[in-house]
């Protein structure tokens, strides 16, 4: 930049982001899963598919380690997604 542009370096903290966002979490039954696509998947492939992701799973009641069931999980999306907040 400096040899093409004519800028100047800077020295120090460059990326400084004052106020990080924080995670939003939803609710993702997997009833609201099989509606939106159409398909039914189990909460492992639903999982699988989020985590691929990088979605992060909290506290989920169907994740693998705590036993799953139809309820779904609790989940937030990855923070470099900001889009994905709607």
């Amino acid at each position: 930049m400096q040899q093409v542009a004519g800028g100047r370096i800077a020295y120090g903290v460059v990326d400084y982001y004052p106020a990080p966002p924080s995670p939003v979490v939803v609710e993702l039954p997997v009833t609201e899963v099989k509606r939106l696509l159409g398909i039914e998947l189990s909460v492992e492939e639903i999982q699988g598919i989020l985590e691929a992701l990088e979605f992060q799973m909290r506290g989920c009641r169907g994740s693998r380690e705590q036993g799953a069931g139809e309820q779904g999980s609790r989940l937030s999306h990855p923070l470099i997604r900001r889009s994905l907040i709607r």
